[in-house]
């Protein structure tokens, strides 16, 4: 913990010195690249924006003493970890929104200043900052469009530490996004009797028009019985098409029927296990408490006994010590 805290203190320290302004020239590409030591501090203070995530980890709501509490009494593990995945359960894109638009800030200042100075050698314009966080989209984005790169070492480093950081945060978006679209089981189930009635509104229009269909081709029929088999082929086409329709929209009818039937048992099931475990669970958090009561209270009795025990000392010397004043009175 000390040497966390002084490599803190060291981290929190360094600063752009006033008056001050050492230059180390590196020889790269056929150029001269001129990097100050103030351009050097200002990339080590803008790592100080983790102090946001100490901010969060004291005032959070999900991290403080009753939380703490409550998550013991659950027997679950509190703290920072529990607080994020809190945090990404009651607002995911809030927090994945906020830290991409903060990490776009900061990389994107961060690779301006890494490639201002090689700038009249690459001909691109890094004094626009809005460039700097332009090429940082697109590369967290894996887009790439190439009319902004990074030439410089440093640049590139910056680069590529902002490509893996901004893969993490579009494949956590895209978990978000899978997680809110779940149903619940009481839309999964509002969902599923709608999904029974528009089938079965379906399936009525669908033998509405295979009975449309038979009728006008035996009206057709009785009318003109001694016409050709190529002028009736249309509309016995048409019938055959509508009842091909209505069999297949029936088949699939009945077999969503068939299978929602195991799918209502294994909630059902699921239900139960949960409710199961629940149960467990609470049962052996109250036999936990029983378990520290009984050591407290055998750790209490073992005291009694010992503060018993002295008490006798003490009475027997009292009763010694009455003794001898007894007999000096009677000499």
């Amino acid at each position: 913990m000390i040497w966390y805290m002084l490599i803190e203190v060291i981290f929190c320290i360094i600063h752009c010195p006033p008056s001050f302004n050492q230059v180390f020239t590196f020889e790269q590409y056929g150029g001269s690249l001129d990097y100050s030591l103030d351009m050097f501090a200002f990339l080590i203070m803008l790592g100080r924006i983790y102090l946001i995530w100490r901010i969060f980890e004291h005032y959070s709501s999900w991290n403080d003493e009753d939380s703490e509490e409550i998550c013991n009494s659950c027997l679950c593990e509190g703290g920072v970890k529990f607080a994020i995945k809190a945090e990404l359960k009651e607002r995911p894109y809030t927090v994945v929104i906020s830290v991409l638009v903060l990490s776009i800030m900061v990389f994107g200042v961060a690779l301006r200043t890494a490639e201002r100075p090689f700038m009249q050698i690459s001909g691109k314009d890094w004094d626009y900052v809005w460039n700097g966080m332009w090429c940082i989209i697109i590369t967290m984005s894996t887009v790439g469009y190439g009319d902004f790169y990074p030439i410089t070492h440093l640049g590139r480093v910056i680069d590529v530490v902002a490509c893996f950081w901004g893969t993490f945060l579009v494949s956590l978006m895209v978990l978000s996004l899978t997680i809110s679209s779940e149903l619940t089981p009481q839309e999964r189930k509002a969902y599923d009797s709608i999904k029974k009635k528009e089938d079965r509104k379906n399936l009525e229009i669908a033998a509405s028009n295979t009975i449309k269909s038979a009728l006008r081709l035996r009206l057709f029929l009785k009318k003109n019985p001694m016409i050709a088999d190529k002028n009736k082929a249309g509309l016995i086409n048409k019938f055959k098409n509508a009842l091909i329709k209505y069999r297949v929209l029936k088949r699939n009818i009945k077999a969503s029927e068939q299978d929602a039937p195991f799918e209502y048992i294994l909630a059902k099931l699921n239900e139960k296990v949960s409710y199961g475990l629940e149960e467990i669970k609470n049962k052996c958090y109250v036999y936990k408490t029983l378990l520290a009561r009984l050591d407290t209270s055998e750790t209490n009795q073992l005291q009694l006994k010992v503060y018993v025990e002295n008490l006798k000392d003490l009475n027997a010397k009292v009763l010694n010590k009455l003794e001898v004043i007894k007999k000096g009175r009677r000499l």
